[in-house]
């Protein structure tokens, strides 16, 4: 099964995650902020980043609907 990540930030290296199964990655800061701005906004921080991750997975599900023979692009270079 497919497994989304949401994390607090994305530092360097981040993409060492795709290593241990984790197909994707999403910060909950759209923008710097300082730790106790997240720690006293997490829940909608949360929220928000898991409402935007669901509208464009469902984005991906209206495309793949577009063709009965769609598929993902086979030339997709992943770093």
């Amino acid at each position: 099964m497919p497994v989304v990540c949401l994390s607090g930030g994305l530092g360097r290296d981040y993409q060492a995650v795709y290593a241990c199964g984790i197909a994707a990655i999403a910060s909950t800061t759209p923008r710097p902020m300082a730790l106790e701005a997240c720690m006293e906004n997490g829940a909608e921080l949360v929220e928000d980043e898991a409402e935007r991750l669901t509208r464009l997975l469902a984005v991906g599900i209206r495309c793949s609907r577009l063709s009965v023979n769609a598929t993902l692009p086979v030339n997709i270079q992943w770093r």
